[in-house]
This record gives structure tokens, sequence and C-alpha cells, in this order.
């Protein structure tokens, strides 16, 4: 597991990697992204909730780009039921595809 910061939301704010041996990654993260339906199409949309809106849209940008390449997975707060999916690009923005909810 390893710790990256992620600037811009709060102080301190960390998303954790985690990789495992085949090495595919599933990024853990807090308050990256707070409106899902709104801000995987943009990015750029960021709000009085981030302490720095420049940093948080930057921070937010480089992870999603990050989590577009592949054998990459996000899970975290904010995110839609089942809080686990990938993302993936569109022609401008992200969109996040949950993983299927199995028994």
């Amino acid at each position: 597991m390893t710790a990256l910061p992620t600037r811009g939301h709060t102080p301190g704010h960390t998303v954790y990697d985690t990789r495992n041996e085949a090495g595919h990654h599933l990024l853990i993260w807090g308050d990256t992204i707070h409106v899902p339906s709104l801000q995987f199409a943009s990015p750029e949309v960021s709000w009085e909730l981030d302490s720095n809106q420049a940093q948080a849209r930057t921070s937010r940008s480089a992870l999603l780009k990050r989590l577009a390449g592949p054998g990459h997975f996000v899970a975290g707060a904010h995110l839609d039921w089942p809080g686990i999916g990938r993302v993936m690009s569109t022609d401008r923005g992200y969109t996040l595809q949950a993983l299927p909810d199995t028994p």
C-alpha cells in the first residue's frame, strides 16, 4: 500500500494505492470527487469544500487520468453503489463503470 498525497481538498488529504501480485491497482479515496454524476464528466468542477480549488482540480485530474489506465480500480467515499469500479475515459471527461454487484 502506498499513500499518495492529493492536495487541494483539505490539508493531509490522501489516496491509498494498493497493488496485487498481478499488478492491478485499487485506489481508495476520500473526498476526491463529491458529486460523481457531475465531476467524472467535468473534473474541473470544484467548490468551497475544497480548501484550494486549483490544487483540488489538478489532483482530481491527475488521479482520473491514472485510473483510466489499464489495471486500475477505484473505491471510496461518494461513489454510487457498489462504491467500486473502473474509470473510463470519454470524449470530454470520464465516467465510472461500477463493478457488477454479485453475491
